[in-house]
């Protein structure tokens, strides 16, 4: 009888379980097939001189090798499904996994909202946890239009970092467990889809609490992504240098950077 399996610990005990069965089996088989092989001049020497006796036991050998291949084709169905319950389980476990750091990262996201509410006050601007995946990190980090040090008062529009500097921004918690997040998520869609499961009712998608702007409302030689322009530049038609891929001191590297698509100029 199948066992109903749900976690994959079951899964794989039930698949191991098929596995000594079918050994057992084939070892059976074998060690019937050469008895029959090696008895049989014996057997038709004792039929010769009018003794059937071997005929009955010959028989029931040569039945109990049909039900052993019987018995090999119900494991290798049983394998089967038993590979698509470990599949199944294998998805539920993802998307568990997938869930929890969700509810975790529901919490961290919600706090941070509340903090980036208040420093708003204080700012006068509208800020959104975008700003959180611009904290720079490591060393080399210089002001672009003078090549000076940058500090904790240069916002990242008028910075750059050697390419030395492997990691130039730091990734938030909250990053790392989006990442873990669809990571998870897209491989339990494979493997449903591998095995034929219908889709999962949809969830929440991982997208910002808040609706405001990334940079706050527009001020007059306020730094940009790009650069800044005030109005003695502007006259004099000199801007700051912005990063685009023709800086020497530009990075985009996605394995290392996940804000990387932010800063690339099309």
């Amino acid at each position: 009888m199948k066992v109903e399996v749900v976690t994959v610990e079951a899964a794989r005990a039930f698949i191991e379980q098929i596995a000594t069965d079918r050994a057992r089996l084939i070892q059976r088989r074998d060690t019937l097939a050469q008895k029959l092989k090696s008895e049989g001049p014996a057997a038709g020497r004792l039929y010769l001189g009018g003794d059937t006796s071997p005929a009955k036991e010959r028989a029931a050998a040569r039945d109990e090798l049909d039900l052993i291949e019987e018995a090999l084709l119900v494991l290798e169905s049983d394998a089967r499904a038993a590979q698509d319950d470990l599949k199944r389980a294998e998805a539920a476990e993802l998307r568990k996994q997938a869930a929890e750091k969700r509810r975790v990262l529901v919490d961290i996201e919600r706090r941070t909202d509340a903090l980036l509410a208040q420093i708003s006050q204080i700012e006068k601007i509208e800020l959104d946890r975008s700003v959180i995946l611009y904290q720079r990190s490591g060393s080399g980090w210089v002001v672009l239009n003078s090549l000076a040090p940058a500090g904790p008062e240069h916002g990242p529009g008028e910075c750059g970092c050697e390419p030395t500097n492997s990691r130039p921004f730091a990734v938030p918690f909250s990053r790392q467990l989006r990442t873990a997040i669809t990571e998870l998520e897209s491989n339990a869609q494979l493997i449903e889809a591998a095995i034929g499961l219908p889709a999962p009712p949809e969830l929440p998608t991982l997208e910002p609490t808040n609706n405001a702007k990334p940079y706050g409302p527009e001020i007059p030689g306020a730094a940009t992504p790009y650069g800044s322009v005030d109005k003695n530049q502007a006259a004099s038609g000199v801007q700051l240098k912005s990063i685009d891929s023709r800086d020497p001191f530009y990075r985009d590297d996605r394995r290392d950077d996940p804000r990387g698509e932010l800063w690339r100029r099309q």
